[in-house]
């Protein structure tokens, strides 16, 4: 007696794999792309334990939005974009940090100044009180 192929079919099969590597691209997450493929997280779940490398894939492509925004920010960098290089340049090398942005990093203590008094004073006011108090 041979044994049948008849039977339950695969729940993660071929186009729920296609809906959720789709969901994975945009970076989804596990409960959003599960609902966007049609199936339980368990059976997500169920489904990387039998096949671990698609755990890995799954995380590369949830990475994918940053890598197309990277690409954006480069391309621009590349046609002489200057406000996205120093929109960059600002936001990864401590050396072209604002100056402003390093003041506000400064902890002044102003007493006898509300904390809305303070936020409307400019920084070389702040500056000034804080060093008359010392």
């Amino acid at each position: 007696m041979s044994k049948s192929n008849a039977g339950r079919p695969a729940i993660v099969g071929d186009i729920v794999l296609q809906k959720l590597e789709s969901a994975f691209s945009y970076g989804l997450t596990d409960t959003q792309a599960c609902f966007e493929a049609g199936i339980s997280t368990s059976t997500l779940y169920n489904y990387q334990e039998k096949n671990p490398e698609f755990v890995e894939r799954k995380e590369a492509l949830k990475d994918n939005p940053k890598v197309l925004a990277k690409k954006v920010v480069t391309d621009a960098i590349k046609e002489g974009d200057k406000q996205q290089a120093n929109w960059y340049l600002e936001r990864k090398d401590p050396e072209f940090v604002k100056k402003s942005e390093q003041k506000s990093e400064t902890n002044l203590n102003i007493k006898g100044f509300s904390m809305e008094e303070a936020m409307q004073m400019t920084p070389e006011e702040l500056e000034r009180i804080a060093n008359q108090q010392i």
